[in-house]
């Protein structure tokens, strides 16, 4: 039996380090489709960022199969550099149990979708990054669907079982199962 979902915050002093904007978009995330379970400032070299992990409703389980808690990172630079995508490295994703194939980056700078997109164009294994800017979360504080239609153009835009290189990483080690038992049957010397 499922426990029923309540979106929420986990505890609101957490979020004493957010600024009025972050703490807005926070509330924004954890009015219908997540429970933040926590949040807290991150120091990578001389750069500060944010983080949230947020725990999934079940419609965006089910439209995502999304079944850990996903990390949202926060860059209050107006330039997005690609350092950035750090922070979302900085949790240890297997250790804390979190989403691995997608993770959420919100930045102050108003291109930061077309950038990260440059970046993931050049690493087919990077994980999905759903991008998003200040204003433009803070512009659609209204629509409650904003995040989920941005989720579902971002995270069905890239064909996984695309990748033509062999695989570095194995973070999108999946579906393939059948094809390995075939050629170490083959292999073997066994048939199928």
């Amino acid at each position: 039996m499922e426990i029923e979902f309540r979106p929420g915050i986990r505890s609101a002093q957490e979020l004493d380090n957010f600024s009025s904007d972050e703490k807005k978009i926070i509330k924004y995330l954890a009015s219908r489709d997540w429970f933040v379970t926590r949040a807290e400032r991150i120091q990578i070299a001389q750069s500060s960022y944010k983080l949230v992990l947020m725990k999934p409703s079940s419609l965006i389980k089910n439209a995502f199969n999304f079944h850990r808690e996903i990390v949202v990172a926060f860059s209050s630079y107006d330039t997005f550099e690609p350092r950035s995508i750090d922070a979302i490295e900085y949790l240890d994703i297997q250790e804390l149990r979190l989403e691995e194939i997608c993770s959420i980056l919100i930045s102050k700078d108003n291109e930061v979708e077309t950038k990260v997109n440059t970046i993931l164009k050049t690493n087919e294994e990077a994980r999905v990054i759903v991008s998003f800017s200040y204003s433009e979360l803070l512009d659609n504080l209204n629509d409650a669907d904003y995040v989920v239609n941005k989720l579902r153009k971002n995270f069905y835009s890239r064909d996984l079982f695309g990748i033509q290189d062999p695989l570095k990483k194995d973070l999108y080690f999946f579906g393939r199962r059948d094809l390995i038992h075939t050629l170490i049957n083959r292999h073997s010397g066994q048939t199928h």
